[in-house]
């Protein structure tokens, strides 16, 4: 099980946070791509409302604002990454992602 928080110190274009297991391709120079944008990494937007893995985009219903504190929870045993916000994981919040076989490997922190 792993946990971190991020305190929203202004909201970016496209703040995209979650985690990552240790196939995703990390990039030290500015693309379009972030966190959630491949097969390896899951990803959740405050800013434009979206989560985010495989690229895809489905609805989060949860805008960030700064001064929040947003908690992103990843319990590899259940298969779930959960996110909080002020301390709260109560919809919208909660689980955001669930995929059908689990993670595979291990899980890391991954901000973009």
């Amino acid at each position: 099980k792993c946990y971190y928080e991020v305190t929203i110190l202004r909201v970016d274009q496209s703040p995209q946070i979650g985690f990552a297991t240790s196939e995703f391709e990390r990039v030290r120079t500015h693309t379009s791509n972030g966190t959630g944008d491949d097969d390896h990494s899951w990803g959740v937007d405050g800013s434009r409302l979206v989560l985010f893995h495989r690229g895809d985009g489905d609805k989060y219903e949860a805008k960030w604002q700064e001064g929040d504190v947003v908690g992103l929870a990843c319990d590899l045993e259940k298969g779930q990454i959960q996110v909080s916000v002020n301390g709260s994981f109560d919809a919208p919040n909660g689980v955001v992602f669930e995929p059908a076989g689990g993670f595979e490997g291990e899980m890391f922190a991954a901000l973009s």
